[in-house]
C-alpha cells in the first residue's frame, strides 16, 4: 500500500491516499478482532464476541453463544471485505489521478509558451532608432584639404581638367567622400629657348569630407 505513495501529486490524489490508508487501516483492525476472538480462550471469547456485536449493533436476543460467535465472525469478516473493496477502489483512483496529473505537468513542463497555466506574451519593446546609409547623411567625421600638383605639361591642358583629374582620384581613395575644389594655379617653362616650346605644371586643392555619419532614424533599416 505505501509504494502508492509515490504517486502522490496532487490535492486530489492525496485525499485519495488518505481515504485509501484509513480504509485499510480499520480493514487491518478488524480482521485483528477476528483473529482475537478466534484465538481467545473460552472465557474470555464471550466477552470479546459481546463487544464486537455491541459494536455492529447487532440484536442478539434468543442467540445461542455458538450462533454469537459465528454472527459476531460474519460480520467481522463482511465489514473486513467492505473495507478492502474500498481501499482498493480507492487505491485505483488514485493512481488514476496521478497518471492524469503526472501528464497534464509533462504537457505544460514541454510547451515553452505557458507557465502557471498563463500564457507568456512576447514583450513588446519600443523600435530602435540606428544610423543607416539610406538615411541620409548628418556630418561628416574627417575633413581635410588635399594638394597636388600635375607634371609638366606641353599646351592643351589647364588648371580645370587637372582639377577634375585630382577630385577621380580622391574618389577612389575616399569612397564616400565629398570634394569641392578650393583653389588652382600653373607654372609655365619654355625648354627650348630662344624658342618657345612651352611646357604647363597645374596646382589644384581640394577640400576632402570623409567618414560619413548618417542621421539616426526609426526605420525598416533598423534590425
Amino acid at each position: 500500500m505505501w509504494e502508492a505513495i509515490q504517486y502522490v501529486t496532487s490535492g486530489l490524489t492525496l485525499v485519495a491516499f488518505l481515504v485509501m490508508v484509513i480504509a485499510w487501516t480499520y480493514k487491518s483492525k478488524t480482521e485483528e478482532r477476528e483473529r482475537l476472538i478466534k484465538t481467545a480462550s473460552a472465557d474470555k471469547r464471550a466477552d470479546l464476541v459481546r463487544s464486537a456485536l455491541e459494536f455492529f449493533d447487532v440484536d442478539t436476543g434468543g442467540l445461542t453463544k455458538e450462533h454469537k460467535y459465528e454472527l459476531a465472525l460474519m460480520q467481522i469478516h463482511a465489514r473486513a471485505q467492505r473495507f478492502r473493496t474500498t481501499a482498493i477502489v480507492v487505491c485505483v483512483i488514485a493512481l488514476i489521478l496521478a497518471g492524469v496529473s503526472a501528464y497534464a505537468i509533462s504537457r505544460s513542463s514541454s510547451n515553452p509558451s505557458t507557465q502557471n497555466g498563463a500564457e507568456l506574451k512576447t514583450p513588446i519593446t519600443d523600435p530602435k532608432a540606428c544610423r543607416d546609409k539610406s538615411h541620409g547623411i548628418e556630418k561628416y567625421g574627417k575633413e581635410l584639404d588635399v594638394t597636388r600638383t600635375s607634371r609638366w605639361m606641353s599646351g592643351g591642358y589647364s588648371q580645370d581638367p587637372w582639377c577634375n583629374d585630382v577630385i577621380g582620384q580622391l574618389k577612389g581613395e575616399y569612397p564616400e567622400g565629398d570634394f569641392n575644389k578650393v583653389s588652382s594655379s600653373e607654372k609655365s617653362r619654355s625648354t627650348c629657348k630662344p624658342l618657345k616650346c612651352m611646357e604647363y605644371q597645374y596646382t589644384c586643392t581640394v577640400h576632402v569630407k570623409t567618414d560619413p555619419i548618417y542621421f539616426e532614424k526609426v526605420s525598416s533599416a533598423c534590425k
